[in-house]
């Protein structure tokens, strides 16, 4: 059996809440019908959490043709603390499993005055036990003139379990006699960070 209720407006009886159905009951909304919204709307959707951001705050040397750990140790923010600024690593939450887009930049710049140093860098992020041949993401950057400053980066889009471990590496090819860092400081030369994906 099924009615039908018409009214131009609904109140609570008593206090300032009003409650639709009990747990388990389904609301279907036709298609075609808009719902319009002025005022404050909350529990709807997702939020785009957990999320990261963290930057290099000081400068990193860089070995040789060595894959190094970026030292990302001063975050931005960190909505689950779930990014460890000790071993530059973030750890999926539990039940926040998901999609998640994840990125790191910065900018690697030869130490010892040479203006034609730079070679090859290459950039990854790794899931979990992943190594430098089996990198979910790797990013190659050739630089054929050399130089003694370069921007590199890495991004991609992963699907993560809870307690999945994310961290982010780098390694630079520079000319005999040289050395390279990749460069720290207050205004976010080198920055690592990540979000969970909503409605994907």
């Amino acid at each position: 059996m099924s009615s039908e209720i018409k009214a131009n407006k609904i109140s609570p009886a008593t206090g300032t809440a009003f409650q639709f159905g009990d747990s388990g009951d389904t609301f279907t909304i036709p298609s075609g019908v808009i719902i319009a919204n002025s005022g404050t709307a909350t529990g709807f959707g997702g939020d785009n959490t957990p999320a990261f951001q963290a930057y290099q705050s000081a400068n990193l040397y860089l070995p040789d043709n060595t894959y190094t750990a970026v030292t990302a140790n001063t975050e931005d923010f960190d909505t689950d603390s779930a990014y460890n600024n000790s071993t530059y690593t973030f750890t999926v939450p539990s039940g926040e499993g998901g999609k998640y887009f994840l990125y790191l930049y910065g900018d690697v710049q030869s130490a010892g005055g040479g203006t034609q140093v730079l070679n090859n860098t290459v950039t990854q992020i790794r899931i979990n036990s992943e190594s430098s041949s089996t990198a979910r993401f790797s990013k190659y950057h050739d630089d054929y003139g050399g130089g003694n400053t370069k921007s590199v980066f890495v991004s991609g889009v992963v699907i993560l379990s809870a307690a999945d471990t994310v961290k982010f590496w780098i390694r630079q090819d520079v000319s005999a006699g040289y050395a390279s860092n990749l460069l720290g400081t207050s205004q976010r030369a080198t920055v690592v960070g990540g979000y969970k994906l909503i409605g994907v």
